[in-house]
């Protein structure tokens, strides 16, 4: 899905670079304050990648599970706005990204001990359930393109820092009748590193007000089991809609 998701990006990129060629110039030039909601849907994939074998300083890794959901979003933000006598104009802006509780669950190996004759490491097989609300506040950057009175079309970068709230639960299916059982359960925060890359349109009503139609794909870093020996990546597609107010 996510694979999907960025060919449809850049596809959407591409075309909004391409229709700067027959511009009209509507923008107001200087530099403007403005406020934004916007609010969607996040289509997100948490993927689990689990330690297969290791040797030495060499670790094989490999995916052992892959989860989608899809989660409301809500993304007000603050910036300010440059534009200049050309059809290419500027953004700043710091954003706050706040997403619903989703429920993943992954197939994972559990670490089990040694092989008594060879001193390898044993895993079980097993699966997480994963509760994760996310959070992030980003810094984002855009170039606007003024191609008519009408439509604005974006393209713009960001960086910050998400915050994973998750309420976990570890289970194993390491009995002789196959059955599972409850390794651990439990809450923790994470905080990483993230990114972001987007795409969309403003449509103008006026100078002041616009509606904002855009994609974003984020990735929000790495959420670690703390009993395991394996790390899950989160990644997220989002379609949004809002307003934007211009001052």
């Amino acid at each position: 899905m996510i694979k999907k998701s960025l060919i449809g990006l850049a596809v959407l990129t591409a075309t909004v670079l391409s229709s700067t060629a027959s511009a009209e110039d509507s923008k107001v030039v200087g530099v403007r304050p403005y406020v934004s909601f916007k609010a969607g849907a996040g289509f997100q994939d948490l993927d689990a990648r689990c330690h297969d074998e290791t040797s030495g300083t060499t670790k094989t890794v490999y995916d052992c599970g892959l989860d989608h959901k899809t989660v409301f979003n809500m993304r007000p933000a603050i910036g300010l706005q440059f534009a200049g006598e050309s059809y290419v104009g500027g953004r700043v802006e710091v954003e706050w990204y706040n997403t619903n509780r989703a429920k993943f669950i992954n197939d994972v190996l559990i670490p089990a001990g040694t092989d008594e004759e060879t001193g390898e490491q044993l895993y079980a097989p097993g699966y997480e359930r994963n509760k994760i609300q996310s959070q992030a506040v980003m810094f984002n950057t855009y170039a606007d393109f003024y191609t008519s009175e009408l439509f604005t079309p974006y393209v713009g970068l960001g960086l910050g820092w998400a915050k994973h709230s998750n309420k976990y639960s570890l289970y194993s299916y390491a009995t002789e009748d196959g059955s599972k059982y409850t390794l651990r359960s439990g809450n923790t925060t994470t905080n990483r590193l993230a990114a972001s890359a987007s795409a969309g349109t403003a449509i103008n009503f006026n100078e002041h007000f616009a509606l904002d139609l855009g994609a974003t794909y984020y990735y929000l870093g790495t959420i670690k089991n703390p009993t395991t020996e394996y790390k899950q990546v989160l990644n997220s597609f989002n379609l949004d809609a809002g307003l934007r107010v211009s001052f």
